[in-house]
Parts: structure tokens; C-alpha cells; sequence
């Protein structure tokens, strides 16, 4: 699911916040002390998840991707982890808190802070929390490094339809998720014209707890690389879950929510 496996690693931070095991007010360092020395060291859980951590950083970077296993070292390079690269990890920044900035590398800290207050590994927490609960047919993949930190970045449809009911995660985490939300710094980030068709609506957006959200709407929206997308109409009862591929790595995404939005039409229409 590439990115899309983002809105599922913020369910699971849902679940483990209920639990009192992290608390999204908490600065960083609290759970991944290495990081009291880097960029992180003032970003809290809560800007992990909404994508204002204020981290200043191309997560396409040679540096990252070698870290994760998914570009080959050259010639005069040692291999490397994520836990590795974080130690050092000092990109320029912005105060946190501010305009939504989307970068991968914010969920891959998440899941090392879900690992290691939960004593679980990450695919573990999935699929307690999430794969088993939605019947899922299929195994679920998580990519690790050579360390084995994971990466947080055909059932999607059932995800969709326990995403409906309040079935899957506390109430108060739904409720987060779709209302939670800051519009303004939504619309002054990156993927404010990926919810273009919905038009006067468009303002209604957020990014919250790793969901592309309006709560006026009742709509969620989870967002991969080249097309993935799941869309979840709480208040139509309508899941729409997309995996074809786009050449394109995000902007066509908005051809997808404008797609959803014809199927939305047909179907009340026809009631």
C-alpha cells in the first residue's frame, strides 16, 4: 500500500494512545532518547502525526533511501540502518507546529515509538489492531531495514468498511481524527490541490492522525505513491479503495477523489 500504510500506522497510534501508552503531547526524546540530539529534539507524537514537525528534509534523499534498503550503497559507502541515520539526523527546521509538510520520514519515527513503548514489532501491532480485527484475507508486508526497523510509510476495502463503524478504533479517536484537524495549515501545505474537486468543500480538509480528513464531510482519505486511495464516506456509507498504478507519484491523485465523487453521484442519485 506504500503511503496509504501511513493512515494504518496512525489507527494503531490511536489504539496505543487509549492505552496510555503514548501521549501525543509528548516530546519525542521521551520515548526515543537518541533523538534528544537531532532535528526531533522539540517535535512531539501530535506533529508526527498531522505532518508539522517543521523538519526540513527531501525524504527522495540518496541518505534515506540507503538507510531503508531501497537504494544500493555506491562504491565507497557503509551499509547503514534507520536507527543509524537518525542518531545524526540534523536537517534544517522550522518551528513545529506550523503549515503541513508532508515527509515520510515523520511516520517511520512514529513506528519506532509504537515499537518501543509496546515492546511489539510494528507488523505485530498491525496485525492485533488492525488486519485481524477487519477479517483480511490476505497477509500483510511491511518493509524493513537491514536492522529490521520497520517502515512506516485487496483488503483495503475491508479496512474501509470497519473504518464506516466505530468498529476498529475508540470512538474518541474517530472523533479526533475527523475533527481534530487544522484547515488552515491543511490548506497552506502541498496536498491542499489533491481535494480541488470538491470544490467550496476543499476548505473543509485536514491532515489528521495520518488521514487526509473532512469532518463537515464525514470523509477519510488515505493517500499512496502513484495512486493508491482509499476514500471513506462515514455519512453516504460509501468506501471507495483504488490500487492501480499512475505514472505520476502524487499530483494525478486528485484524479482519483474526482472519480469517487462521480460514484457518489450515481449511487444517491439512483436511491
Amino acid at each position: 500500500m506504500m503511503s496509504m500504510t501511513k493512515s494504518v500506522v496512525g489507527l494503531v497510534t490511536g489504539v496505543l494512545i487509549d492505552q496510555g501508552l503514548v501521549d501525543p503531547q509528548a516530546k519525542l526524546p521521551v520515548y526515543l532518547p537518541e533523538l534528544a540530539k537531532t532535528s526531533y529534539r522539540e517535535v512531539t507524537v501530535r506533529h508526527l502525526l498531522d505532518m508539522r514537525s517543521g523538519i526540513q528534509y527531501d525524504d527522495s534523499s540518496h541518505e534515506y533511501r540507503v538507510a531503508f534498503g531501497v537504494s544500493p550503497l555506491n562504491e565507497d559507502e557503509k551499509a547503514t540502518n534507520f536507527n543509524d541515520f537518525l542518531k545524526t539526523f540534523n536537517p534544517p527546521t522550522i518551528p513545529p507546529g506550523g503549515a503541513f509538510a508532508y515527509n515520510s520520514i515523520n511516520t517511520d519515527v512514529l513506528g519506532l515509538i509504537l515499537e518501543r513503548v509496546s515492546g511489539k514489532k510494528l507488523a505485530d501491532l498491525i496485525s492485533e489492531h488492525v488486519w485481524k480485527p477487519i477479517g483480511a484475507e490476505s497477509d500483510a508486508l511491511i518493509a524493513v531495514d537491514s536492522a529490521g526497523n520497520p517502515r512506516g510509510a485487496g483488503d483495503l476495502g475491508r479496512l474501509g468498511q470497519a473504518l464506516l463503524s466505530d468498529s476498529l478504533v475508540s470512538k474518541t479517536w474517530l472523533d479526533d481524527i475527523l475533527h481534530g484537524g487544522d484547515t488552515e495549515a491543511f490548506a497552506a501545505g502541498s496536498f491542499a490541490p489533491l481535494v480541488s474537486p470538491f470544490g467550496d468543500a476543499k476548505s473543509t480538509f485536514a491532515y489528521r492522525n495520518c488521514l487526509t480528513v473532512s469532518g463537515e464531510l464525514g470523509i477519510m482519505i488515505g493517500l499512496g505513491i502513484h495512486g493508491q486511495t482509499l476514500v471513506v464516506d462515514r455519512k453516504n456509507g460509501i468506501v471507495l479503495a483504488k490500487t492501480s498504478s499512475q505514472p505520476d507519484p502524487v499530483m494525478m491523485l486528485a484524479s482519483a477523489v474526482a472519480g469517487y465523487l462521480e460514484i457518489k453521484r450515481v449511487l444517491t442519485e439512483s436511491n
